[in-house]
């Protein structure tokens, strides 16, 4: 089969553009969602850039037109999903989907906020810690699966969407020292820098820290990481004192 399809409008490939992300969007969820993914590349491509073109023409899709238009394309998707998967892509192409989902993410990860923290419970301004670092979010979604433990999480879904929102609000001090203690590899699943490291250069039973296969890309398994369990149980007695800075020697924060 031969597909030809008009090239996006030159805005479109604008990667902030939302005909861009609409189609980029439409594309992993059929990836995930689709029988034979690999064996549909061609018909996906070519789905994508329809998407795209609908919503650079300001039209909107109802659920009944994408599915519609996924039969006239010839793309099998699984049946048990057919509605949900066809109303989420039917809503990428409202006009203020992104808008909105703008401002959700900018509300959950505003610059700073006040609040109680979640590590350390103090009342203070607290910052935005993405659990699964930012960095990491185009190979997941690529890969179109979350790391397994949070594949069991009741809502838990591998978008960009979830990935974004999955995070927890935090005092500066405790959001340095996640990041002074780990890589945003290893952070985010098993596997991750540290993981490597120790496999191919250490010699066993030497350890570096803490277990080579753990992750923290949750509450839970961040308040267990050794150090930073033994920070946040000091910083949950110390005073808050206005704004507070930097801890001196940080290698940074997200």
């Amino acid at each position: 089969l031969s597909l030809s399809f008009p090239a996006p409008h030159r805005s479109a490939r604008t990667r902030a553009h939302p005909a861009f992300m609409a189609g980029r969007d439409a594309e992993e969820l059929l990836l995930r969602h689709g029988e034979n993914g690999a064996e549909q590349a061609d018909l996906i491509t070519f789905f994508k850039e329809s998407i795209s073109e609908y919503v650079l023409s300001g039209d909107v899709l109802s659920v009944e037109e994408v599915e519609t238009l996924l039969a006239d394309i010839g793309l099998v998707v699984d049946a048990d999903e057919t509605a949900v998967l066809c109303g989420r892509i039917a809503d990428l192409t409202r006009p203020d989907h992104y808008a909105l989902l703008a401002a959700a993410e900018e509300e959950a990860e505003g610059e700073e906020d006040d609040g109680t923290c979640e590590m350390c419970g103090r009342s203070t301004r607290r910052t935005w810690h993405h659990l699964v670092p930012k960095k990491i979010h185009n190979r997941i979604l690529k890969r179109g699966r979350l790391p397994s433990n949070l594949e069991e999480l009741p809502s838990a879904e591998c978008t960009r969407i979830w990935l974004n929102m999955h995070g927890i609000k935090c005092c500066r001090p405790c959001h340095n020292v996640i990041h002074e203690h780990e890589t945003e590899e290893s952070l985010a699943e098993v596997g991750g820098f540290r993981t490597e490291i120790s496999r191919t250069c250490m010699p066993s039973p030497i350890s570096t820290g803490p277990p080579i296969h753990q992750n923290y890309n949750t509450l839970a398994l961040v308040l267990a990481h050794p150090q930073v369990s033994k920070f946040v149980t000091w910083n949950s007695k110390q005073a808050v004192r206005g704004k507070v800075a930097r801890i001196s020697g940080a290698s940074g924060w997200r």
